[in-house]
């Protein structure tokens, strides 16, 4: 019987790839922030959050939506969208096992990026999140 490709990985490699695409776009990073944050928000909120199109907006919002991490629900006349916390808690258990699994290899994140390149990415989420 011949495998693909990715079927000559085990499991968690190919989950975390799987798990990696729809959080592969800034703008898709930035809503999922912002849902967070926000809870319901419509489709009209995110033209003034993202220096983005439309359509653009929607193309995005179509990949969160089919990687089942944000939920769609209609109030006539708008449709709201909110994070699915469920399969978001299941994305983020994959890649704590992930990064356990990095750092009980003796890879830790310092070893990834240098101290003062962390410490500027972390106070921007901060930032970002408060």
């Amino acid at each position: 019987m011949a495998f693909t490709q990715k079927e000559r990985f085990n499991l968690l490699p190919q989950l975390v790839a799987e798990m990696s695409k729809p959080m592969s776009h800034p703008a898709r990073v930035k809503i999922m922030m912002y849902l967070l944050k926000h809870g319901d928000t419509r489709f009209s909120e995110f033209l003034t959050l993202l220096p983005l199109s439309g359509p653009t907006i929607s193309q995005h919002l179509r990949v969160l939506r089919r990687s089942n991490l944000i939920l769609v629900h209609e109030e006539t006349p708008h449709t709201l969208y909110d994070v699915n916390m469920r399969q978001l808690q299941k994305h983020m258990a994959v890649m704590l096992e992930f990064l356990t699994q990095l750092r009980q290899s003796g890879v830790g994140l310092k070893d990834l990026i240098p101290a003062e390149d962390l410490k500027y990415w972390v106070s921007l989420w901060v930032k970002e999140i408060t």
